[in-house]
């Protein structure tokens, strides 16, 4: 049977909840001031807490202590965290890049953390990050949305930048190609005067098909074509007429 375990609200324990996601496995908090706290399945380092025991109870990701959290996503195995000044962490399973850290340039999430993000990362290849790492950004980017999918990340910057990485196999990174990245891509956007001129052009197509037929168009079948004496011509060679020969 399953173990029952008291719930942290009614002792107290638990600080009140700003926000909320829901990863395959695990579950994140977002906390009226900032700070994360999570709880489920923790093998591949998903929670943060810098191993891999699940946790049955919400617990605080100790290692995000003194960064304001603004934004999270939890994927399948990775968690995804956005700072008040625009920087972006990310912790859990490594494969496929959908961490976008890179692990011969390992920083560290704060000066005042409890533990340094370092200690997480190394110049070895890893199959998972158990405590948040921060992700290296195009210069200038600053987060401020982040999504997250079974194995790769999704991120919005302030200026409306689109930036993902991880597993590109189905063309989820929106790259053009089929390949995996394991650092933040950037993606190409179209200039403001041709993204206007798109939403023109489809406007326009909408009133058209909106816009309403005379009575000879609209006792016209669909797929058909109205020819000399009222015969309408159907598609695929039969040939239907208005009136007897």
């Amino acid at each position: 049977s399953a173990e029952a375990f008291p719930c942290p609200a009614r002792r107290g324990g638990l600080p009140k909840i700003a926000a909320v996601c829901a990863g395959a496995h695990h579950s994140l908090l977002l906390t009226q001031d900032g700070a994360v706290w999570s709880c489920g399945k923790g093998t591949a380092g998903a929670l943060g807490h810098g191993g891999r025991a699940d946790s049955a109870a919400p617990r605080a990701i100790v290692a995000l202590k003194g960064l304001r959290v603004v934004a999270m996503a939890a994927g399948q195995a990775h968690s995804a965290f956005v700072s008040e000044d625009g920087a972006l962490f990310t912790c859990g399973a490594c494969a496929n890049g959908r961490l976008g850290v890179h692990a011969t340039h390992p920083p560290t999430v704060s000066e005042g953390g409890a533990r340094s993000v370092a200690d997480a990362a190394t110049s070895a290849p890893r199959r998972m990050c158990p405590l948040p790492a921060r992700v290296l950004l195009p210069e200038g980017v600053c987060a401020a949305q982040v999504a997250a999918g079974i194995d790769h990340t999704v991120v919005r910057s302030r200026d409306g930048r689109i930036l993902t990485f991880g597993r590109g196999q189905a063309g989820q990174l929106g790259t053009g190609d089929r390949k995996d990245r394991a650092a933040a891509f950037e993606l190409p956007m179209p200039p403001p005067a041709a993204a206007e001129d798109a939403e023109d052009a489809a406007t326009a197509a909408t009133a058209a098909l909106s816009a309403p037929r005379d009575e000879e168009d609209a006792a016209t079948p669909a797929g058909c074509s109205r020819g000399p004496g009222g015969a309408r011509a159907r598609g695929g060679g039969g040939v239907e007429s208005g009136s007897a020969p």
